[in-house]
């Protein structure tokens, strides 16, 4: 006795056909489904972080003039230290200028003054003298500065000395 059992196969084939094309079918729904759902993240994401660029931007915006503000406080700040060790220098200056003059306005030294000029930090002195009074002139002011060596011409003279103390 033969049985055909092509028929059988051929259903049970068709069916698994079916459920393999319907699980098929499935998959790709739901793959679609999780694209769409990471799809919709990432737009999620995307509308945050712009939305947190444009608050940063608002707050940028928002912070120029007080950084102007800071930076010309700033460059106020240098220019008045500047001005500051300028004055400085000049105080120094003067200071130093009135204790040449008090060591020349000594009544022992005859010594006769015609110029006193400062051009940078070497300050010069002119005038008249005996070649004797000039060395206690020169001692009092080796102290506060570097001489440089005196020129004696007749009975006058000009010594030229570095200062410690002037402006440059």
């Amino acid at each position: 006795m033969d049985i055909n059992l092509l028929p059988w196969r051929e259903q049970k084939r068709r069916q698994r056909k079916k459920n393999y094309q319907w699980q098929l079918l499935g998959a790709l729904i739901l793959g679609v489904m999780v694209i769409g759902v990471w799809q919709e993240i990432l737009c999620i994401m995307i509308d945050q972080v712009k939305t947190q660029e444009q608050k940063v931007q608002a707050e940028y915006v928002a912070l120029q003039p007080k950084l102007s503000a800071l930076k010309q406080a700033e460059n106020d700040c240098q220019a008045l230290a500047q001005l500051q060790k300028f004055y400085q220098e000049k105080i120094k200056t003067q200071a130093m200028f009135i204790r040449v003059l008090s060591i020349l306005s000594d009544n022992e030294s005859a010594i006769t003054l015609t110029k006193l000029q400062l051009q940078k930090n070497i300050i010069t002195l002119q005038g008249k003298s005996a070649t004797t009074a000039l060395a206690p002139l020169v001692m009092k002011l080796v102290p506060l500065a570097q001489l440089m060596p005196p020129q004696i011409i007749g009975d006058g003279f000009t010594l030229s000395m570095v200062s410690r103390f002037a402006a440059i």
